[in-house]
């Protein structure tokens, strides 16, 4: 009697424990992982900075690991359509999405992004973060931030800004800025990095404001003339651009951050792996010297619980001043 109640015992436990290790079978019967191209979604159009980011891990990790990286453009609604799609993707270790600062906006601006920012998707990385800068086409005659600001006050509202999206880092900088200055400037949201550095090349915008990953081709080239940067200090790309603070905006500071996500539930390991394969890419001299020299990227490849912690202080962050100045979606 006793012994067949030990057995029963012994059976309902074991029962018990079948769901805990379910993902953990399921992980090791799919072993080993990858055995088919990994999708890796990129909400913008190609061009601006994180296309040729996910570019660069697509073409690294096949050279280190062999990985098939397949890179899906999903532009729309300041990078929230392709995000949507990679929450509702299966976690099974073939979806992942890489980001910029939109994300931790996106949950504010759009009321109806159905998915959620913090609960929806795991993080593996922040890669790196970068100060934007304040720039002009070459035919405009603004040599600093006193030009242009002259020229915005002279004539408010006939200066435009074009910004890389409605909600973008850049568009609620200068909703700041013009609180903080009292001016006023009509701002031009493009949906993405590629159609907004085409009409910035091609001398359409007065002013503009975006990474200085996306900008530093054309500053190099004389094409662009930066007015100022939106860091606490100055990078040393370039020494001779004041910060917003040196010129008339004390405190200011503002700084742009891409990151790496998965489908929540995709399992610990793969994560674990991604996050160790990606960050061996950004270690690699040919990939990080350009990120940091050019670009200005701080390459951070911090922790998916770093991520986490990251996130869950941006989105109230900017929650807060997408209210401040009542930013709608456009």
């Amino acid at each position: 009697m006793q012994k067949g109640r030990r057995k029963a015992i012994l059976t309902i436990a074991q029962a018990a424990t079948l769901p805990m290790l379910a993902p953990m079978t399921a992980f090791a019967q799919a072993s080993p992982w990858p055995n088919k191209p990994i999708r890796l979604i990129v909400p913008f159009p190609p061009g601006g900075s994180i296309d040729p980011l996910a570019r660069t891990f697509s073409q690294y990790l096949k050279e280190l690991r062999d990985w098939t990286i397949v890179v899906d453009n999903r532009p729309g609604a300041s990078g929230s359509m392709g995000t949507a799609i990679a929450a509702r993707a299966l976690p099974d270790g073939y979806t992942f999405l890489l980001v910029f600062d939109t994300h931790a906006v996106n949950p504010s601006l759009i009321p109806t992004l159905g998915f959620d920012t913090l609960k929806d998707l795991d993080p593996v990385m922040v890669i790196g973060t970068s100060p934007m800068v304040l720039s002009t086409h070459q035919s405009r005659p603004y040599r600093n931030v006193a030009d242009w600001l002259q020229a915005v006050r002279a004539k408010p509202e006939a200066v435009d800004f074009g910004t890389v999206g409605n909600g973008s880092l850049g568009h609620l900088s200068i909703k700041i800025l013009e609180a903080q200055g009292g001016f006023r400037v009509v701002h031009i949201p493009y949906k993405g990095g590629a159609p907004f550095l085409a009409d910035a090349v091609a001398g359409t915008l007065d002013s503009f404001m975006s990474s200085i990953a996306s900008q530093m081709a054309h500053i190099e080239s004389g094409r662009f003339r930066p007015l100022a940067v939106t860091g606490p200090r100055r990078v040393k790309q370039l020494p001779n651009v004041p910060t917003f603070a040196e010129s008339g905006f004390p405190g200011f500071s503002v700084i742009s951050w891409w990151g790496m996500l998965a489908p929540a539930g995709t399992p610990r390991p793969i994560i674990e792996t991604m996050h160790r394969e990606v960050k061996r890419v950004l270690e690699i001299p040919a990939v990080r010297g350009p990120l940091e020299d050019r670009f200005a990227m701080n390459v951070v490849a911090g922790t998916p619980q770093e991520m986490q912690a990251f996130l869950v202080e941006e989105v109230p962050r900017w929650r807060a001043v997408v209210q401040k100045y009542n930013i709608q979606q456009d």
